[in-house]
């Protein structure tokens, strides 16, 4: 009895274990990803927007930019978000690459006044993964793009309101709260996407884009 529960705590513990290694995310970043979605602007409509949108956002934060492989590289993430902005904040280029060593994990009720669906990595990874018969080193590329839009036509079948999907980083702020830097990824089908570093401004009417640099497109 003692050793199936120990078993059983052990199961519990690794389970977990991806969560515990994600750290909280701040109000203040919520506020940031909030500001950006309320502007945000997609190519394609939803298959429904007679409902209005509804943004889907991936459960789990990330960089998502090609040049940084390594989150905990952070020199190289410092010296890279560094170079897309005239005159940066190096503390809100250090608390950038300090909080996204370690990611976070996004929780729907925490965005403000907007109408949010959060993808948790299992759901995301059902659409846009490969099973475990599919993938083989032996697929072409072409067989890759059909088994990738055949993805995103499910996706947009279950969540008819949605647009696409919104990638955040970690959002990291200057010593006096006054600046934030934050990448953001946007895709809307295969091949159609792009990535964007943004710096913005705490002001008396709220965050407001300083700066939004466009990274990379499909």
């Amino acid at each position: 009895m003692s050793i199936r529960l120990t078993w059983t705590a052990i199961s519990l513990i690794i389970l977990a274990l991806p969560h515990i290694c994600l750290a909280q995310v701040s109000e203040r970043e919520y506020e940031v990803y909030s500001c950006l979605l309320r502007q945000m602007e997609f190519k394609t409509p939803p298959v429904d927007p007679s409902a209005g949108y509804t943004y889907a956002v991936k459960a789990s934060t990330s960089i998502s930019i090609p040049m940084i492989r390594d989150a905990s590289n952070t020199d190289r993430i410092i010296s890279l978000m560094g170079s897309y902005f005239s005159d940066p904040d190096s503390t809100a280029l250090a608390s950038f690459a300090f909080n996204n060593q370690n990611g976070g994990l996004l929780e729907a009720s925490k965005f403000l006044g907007i109408s949010i669906l959060v993808i948790p990595d299992s759901r995301f990874n059902s659409y846009f993964r490969p099973q475990e018969n599919e993938g083989s080193p032996t697929e072409t590329a072409l067989e890759k793009a059909r088994r990738a839009s055949e993805g995103w036509d499910r996706f947009f079948e279950d969540n008819p309101r949605t647009p696409g999907i919104v990638t955040f980083s970690r959002v990291g702020f200057s010593a006096d709260g006054k600046i934030a830097i934050v990448s953001v990824k946007k895709s809307e089908h295969f091949w159609a996407g792009q990535g964007e570093a943004y710096e913005l401004e705490n002001t008396t009417s709220g965050w407001l884009v300083r700066n939004r640099v466009l990274v990379w497109i499909h």
